[in-house]
């Protein structure tokens, strides 16, 4: 059988093709219409190779309530989109996310954040902290928080939110009786003309 071996670019191209595909394999079974998702199945078997796949995604093998997946750099949008998915794919609850450190710029923060919504009534602790969610994700953010019944603790430090990114965030946080916690250091606060509104819905807020 003929095989074409692939390096660089196009081998890692090749693979997101793979990982994007609804292609059927030949375990598939026509019955149920179902088959283990090839995604998973790769990076199954590389761990059982103990050798590092080519793109690094988080995906879980254990039923944990916390995704963590700190100090990890997703500075591309494919890489973001991986991991996004297969935070889609939790089918147990999550009552805790890290995502810290992770060079995201803000559409790829709003990617990472899009793919929470499974498990936004059950997370209590998020950190999205040094990460780049700007206006963009301060308002995706924002617009999430009222469903965030059990939140306990939110960090947002050093996340390049502006006055008014915060102000978003903190009037929804009014609605919220569960939130000890909520770090907002490090941020572009009292920078613009909107400081004064920021400053009365912390204010507010307090």
């Amino acid at each position: 059988m003929n095989q074409s071996v692939l390096v660089g670019s196009r081998a890692k191209q090749k693979f997101w093709d793979l990982y994007k595909s609804e292609r059927k394999f030949k375990d598939f079974d026509p019955e149920i219409e179902e088959t283990p998702d090839p995604r998973f199945a790769y990076f199954q078997t590389c761990k059982e190779k103990n050798c590092l796949p080519r793109a690094n995604l988080l995906i879980k093998d254990t039923e944990s309530p916390l995704i963590d997946f700190t100090n990890k750099y997703l500075q591309t949008q494919q890489a973001a989109q991986s991991v996004a998915e297969a935070v889609k794919r939790y089918t147990f609850p999550v009552m805790a996310i890290y995502f810290v450190n992770n060079s995201l710029k803000p559409r790829e923060a709003k990617v990472i954040m899009q793919s929470f919504q499974h498990h936004i009534g059950t997370i209590q602790n998020l950190n999205l902290s040094m990460n780049n969610l700007s206006q963009s994700g301060a308002e995706y953010l924002a617009s999430v928080i009222p469903n965030m019944q059990s939140i306990k603790r939110l960090n947002l430090n050093d996340c390049h939110l502006s006055d008014r990114g915060v102000k978003a965030i903190l009037e929804n946080l009014e609605q919220l009786t569960t939130l000890d916690v909520l770090d907002l250091s490090a941020n572009q606060i009292g920078q613009s003309s909107y400081f004064k509104d920021s400053a009365a819905a912390l204010c507010s807020y307090i």
